[in-house]
């Protein structure tokens, strides 16, 4: 079940879900890739990754490892 690889639908954010309570967001911001990391500890959080993992109310899309990779490759650290 972990890790999970989703994308936003409608944008430029890509997800690796490592567990019910951490998960990892690349956004692209103009020409850069930025890499956040949240740890699910308030309840809204919890719900947020549940969501994800469910592609509830068609928000998120699953994508392969590979492909979160292959965008983790342009973060730059």
């Amino acid at each position: 079940m972990f890790p999970a690889y989703r994308k936003y639908k409608d944008r430029d954010v890509w997800f690796e879900i490592v567990s019910q309570d951490l998960f990892f967001e690349i956004n692209k911001m103009g020409k850069k890739y930025l890499l956040t990391e949240t740890k699910a500890i308030q309840y809204p959080e919890k719900l947020r990754i549940d969501d994800m993992m469910k592609c509830l109310n068609d928000a998120w899309e699953e994508i392969s490892q590979d492909t979160y990779s292959s965008i983790l490759e342009k973060v730059e650290f």
